[in-house]
């Protein structure tokens, strides 16, 4: 025989349950949102280094080209070296340019919105990032 203390224990349970869920679930979504935020970073990241690389092979292939002449100078005295103008910009800054005895030397490329910086060792087995 029921009592009526017994009736109306279905519905907080039932409430409780759906809280549980609605918690999990939104715990879940943002964990996933976090996780693809972190990705995007991380993707935005390699295109900016994979920019400076760009960059760091075109100013090698102008200073195997057209401004060879600059080559065995530091970027510091370029407009006194001359050979005229000095190379364009590229999609990077150039911060600086030490020439080697190799031949070739070490390039220091900022990106264009002043943020990430590398430098790159360009030689006779080509060009790589300094680490």
């Amino acid at each position: 025989m029921r009592t009526s203390q017994d009736q109306g224990f279905a519905l907080p349970l039932a409430l409780i349950g759906a809280l549980a869920v609605l918690l999990s679930a939104s715990s879940a979504l943002a964990m996933a949102l976090g996780s693809r935020q972190q990705l995007q970073l991380e993707l935005q990241q390699i295109q900016a280094v994979d920019e400076l690389a760009s960059a760091a092979q075109q100013w090698a292939q102008r200073l195997q080209g057209p401004w060879s002449c600059l080559r065995e100078y530091p970027a510091s005295s370029w407009s006194s070296a001359g050979c005229g103008a000095s190379p364009p910009p590229t999609s990077a800054v150039l911060k600086d340019w030490q020439p080697s005895a190799a031949g070739g030397g070490e390039f220091w490329l900022q990106r264009q919105d002043g943020g990430l910086q590398r430098r790159f060792l360009w030689g006779p087995s080509g060009l790589k990032e300094r680490k």
